[in-house]
């Protein structure tokens, strides 16, 4: 979620991306939605990240929020 030109995770899921991602480990975000997380364990872990996101509108966004 965007909120005042900041993106909003939860903490919980942010801190275990943290605890156990590492450069070189590929993460998978099933049902990815804008791809929040599979992005932040790609740019801030260094992980390869596989995003699947079934809804259309969603998918739209996610690939855009990857081209960005």
């Amino acid at each position: 979620m965007r909120r005042q030109g900041r993106l909003l995770l939860d903490p919980v899921v942010a801190d275990w991306i943290d605890a156990h991602v590492g450069p070189g480990d590929v993460f998978y975000d099933i049902g990815a939605g804008t791809g929040a997380y599979a992005l932040v364990a790609a740019v801030t872990r260094g992980a390869l990240a596989v995003a699947f996101e079934p809804g259309f509108s969603a998918y739209k966004t996610l690939c855009d929020n990857v081209r960005l």
